[in-house]
């Protein structure tokens, strides 16, 4: 049980990083999609996320190894370098390495994050991605989003939500 407890802050640590990646990648990607309904790239971003979610996670696995392996990404995997391990504080060590200031061990920590964060919010990109697609298309079909357009000057104020319309 201790090794578990031991191992758990670099979990949570890993887990957080291909979370947030996965939310700001796959929703980037369902509003470019959905604005851009039935283009080349709602088709492409489409195909995409399709097989993405169809495919297996050992799938993306393999493909991320082959790569790193080629040597055509920049990520490390394995142990980082002995002396560049912060105190531990909290466990976390990107968390660590930014309370210490520890620079050269923050970049060490986010080479070693790259690759495994980035295979394990392969498919939840593809999901969120989808989801936020279709409800967006959906909301964008709405007879209130056609008044919306019709009164005002441009249609960047209905699909991007932020502006606020005067008179």
């Amino acid at each position: 049980m201790q090794e578990i407890w031991s191992r758990f802050p670099a979990t949570l640590e890993l887990t957080l990083i291909s979370t947030c990646f996965a939310l700001a990648v796959g929703i980037t990607l369902g509003v470019v999609s959905a604005t851009a309904h039935n283009s080349r790239l709602d088709l492409a971003t489409t195909i995409v996320s399709v097989l993405a979610c169809r495919s297996r996670s050992s799938g993306w696995d393999s493909c991320c190894c082959m790569c790193w392996a080629s040597g055509s990404a920049s990520c490390h995997l394995g142990p980082a370098r002995s002396g560049d391990h912060p105190p531990r504080v909290t466990g976390l060590v990107l968390v660590d390495s930014l309370i210490q200031q520890n620079w050269e061990a923050l970049s060490d920590g986010l080479k070693h994050l790259v690759l495994p964060a980035f295979t394990l919010s392969v498919i939840p990109v593809a999901t969120i991605s989808r989801m936020t697609r279709t409800s967006m298309v959906e909301v964008l079909q709405q007879d209130y989003i056609a008044v919306a357009r019709a009164k005002a000057s441009s249609s960047a104020w209905c699909s991007g939500g932020t502006r606020s319309r005067t008179r």
